[in-house]
């Protein structure tokens, strides 16, 4: 089997700044598109007549006519989760027909990258897959932050044979729970693959990074001025390990993720 990337890109009218989209999404299918090995194809999920950036060789657009999450105004937070992970999941659910059983999965959120050693890991690996342990956190500046536990934070951080999801060959006969639960959201399947008796392995080395502090993203999480601002002070001590931990971008974070610098 080969590894598969699956990146779902949202619907159109739920993000303020398309070009913005275009261009994280160009980023990210440079960064899969750098893999070491050839054992890999990445699909790009996409609403039709949605307008997409040129994509590097390996890659192959799905169109999908998926309404955007419909989310009432007293909706509880667990309802909106609910609503956000079940239209992930029938994207990402779009992108499996074509893929074998012991083929890899691999969901990559559009505005992340991914490192370029993946594809080589996977190759030849006939068990259950990996979980992206560790990673990094980088809002486009001059550091990066180590993360611990990234696949509790970030989506972009299981790998998963494709015969362990719970997903039939023919998708259209898919579960709405598999749906949600599997493929729309990284929280849970870890746990459920543990209880199986097919746990996926720890990856042996920072796998992704999660693009952070930028309007519009995936995560919206916290970029580096926001952890460091004066207001965390408040907090001394977990102000001094968030700035320990900082590290400079090298060259060798670019070559293996493909990282580039805010504004370009």
């Amino acid at each position: 089997g080969v590894l598969v990337f699956v990146v779902p890109v949202r619907h159109p009218g739920t993000v303020p700044d398309w070009a913005a989209v275009q261009a994280r999404l160009h980023e990210t299918a440079r960064s899969i598109a750098a893999q070491d090995s050839r054992a890999w194809r990445a699909v790009v999920v996409a609403q039709a007549g949605a307008a997409l950036p040129s994509l590097p060789a390996g890659f192959e657009v799905r169109r999908v006519d998926v309404a955007p999450p419909e989310v009432a105004p007293d909706a509880t937070q667990q309802e909106r989760y609910e609503a956000v992970r079940a239209d992930k999941g029938r994207r990402v659910l779009a992108a499996l027909p074509g893929t074998a059983g012991g083929d890899h999965v691999m969901t990559v959120d559009y505005d992340d990258w991914v490192s370029r050693r993946l594809a080589g890991t996977v190759e030849g690996h006939d068990g259950p897959g990996f979980y992206l342990g560790r990673g990094w956190r980088y809002d486009g500046g001059r550091f990066l932050s180590p993360v611990e536990a990234f696949h509790r934070v970030c989506g972009s951080s299981l790998i998963v044979r494709r015969s362990l999801l719970d997903v039939p060959d023919d998708v259209g006969q898919a579960g709405e729970r598999a749906v949600r639960r599997h493929l729309g959201s990284h929280r849970f399947l870890p746990g459920d693959l543990q209880e199986r008796g097919t746990p996926l392995a720890l990856l042996p080395y920072r796998g992704a990074v999660y693009r952070v502090g930028v309007a519009g993203s995936v995560t919206g999480a916290w970029g580096t001025a926001q952890w460091l601002s004066p207001r965390q002070l408040r907090h001394p001590r977990a102000y001094a390990r968030r700035l320990a931990a900082l590290r400079p971008v090298r060259p060798a974070h670019r070559r293996e993720f493909g990282l580039a610098p805010r504004g370009h």
